[in-house]
């Protein structure tokens, strides 16, 4: 949990508590997606994290590599393809955030020492009554055969 008033950090994993020190714009593995979010609406490209993790603090570094059309369940976008390596180099994640969709990922791909996990958006909705564009025709399906699970985000 978060403590910002005394700056703090802890987490209860198994057997086991860690705590350390919070620099501001500190965020956990999910707030950073927001905050990608955020900061590419705003035109940044280079997207640099600190995040509270395995009992310290790391930074996630993302580049922007390209921008391609992504064919998801949910349809097709156009989207910033963004990718983070960690510093041994055996796990990546690959990020496609969609503009028309405030830069939401619709599609993640994450690689751990050879085996991939991908997430596709597969619908959305408002949650506030407001009503939001239909969906992109999607132009493709995923092969039967394909290695990757597709799930909701």
């Amino acid at each position: 949990s978060f403590d910002w008033e005394n700056a703090s950090v802890t987490d209860d994993v198994v057997n086991s508590t860690w705590q350390v020190e919070l620099a501001t714009e500190t965020f956990d593995k999910l707030a950073y997606q927001v905050a990608i979010m955020r900061d590419l609406a705003a035109g940044q490209r280079s997207l640099k994290y600190r995040i509270a993790d395995d009992q310290r603090i790391k930074v996630y570094e993302l580049a922007t590599l390209a921008t391609e059309t992504i064919n998801t369940p949910s349809g097709s976008y156009t989207a910033l393809k963004l990718a983070r390596t960690n510093a041994r180099g055996d796990r990546s994640t690959t990020f496609w955030c969609a503009e028309e969709l405030g830069f939401l990922a619709v599609r993640v791909e994450h690689e751990d020492d050879g085996t991939v996990t991908v997430a596709e958006l597969v619908t959305y909705e408002a949650l506030d009554g407001t009503t939001l564009p239909e969906p992109p025709v999607r132009q493709e399906r995923l092969s039967k055969n394909s290695i990757s699970r597709s799930a909701g985000m």
